[in-house]
């Protein structure tokens, strides 16, 4: 493997900017704005879900949880000023 020299500058033409719209998220929305206009990146924004507490759950509570966990990814995506299709 060869290493990078010295001085070489490091192209990032896309930044994956992972999000769960939790607290420490919204925090690190700055440094990935930051970076992405460092490097002149685009940020391609993905939300992330971990659904494991809902395997205890009964079916029914367990789908009023996911619109709800979903239409607050899409008020938080709004946020962002991103648009995302509703299903």
């Amino acid at each position: 493997m060869n290493a990078i020299k010295p001085g070489t500058r490091v192209a990032l033409e896309n930044i994956l900017f992972l999000t769960d719209f939790s607290d420490a998220s919204e925090l690190a929305i700055p440094f990935a704005l930051n970076l992405a206009r460092q490097y002149e990146s685009k940020i391609l924004a993905l939300h992330v879900l971990t659904a494991s507490p809902l395997a205890y759950a009964s079916p029914e509570s367990a789908a009023a949880t996911m619109e709800a966990l979903e239409t607050g990814a899409q008020e938080g995506m709004e946020q962002l000023g991103i648009t995302a299709p509703r299903n």
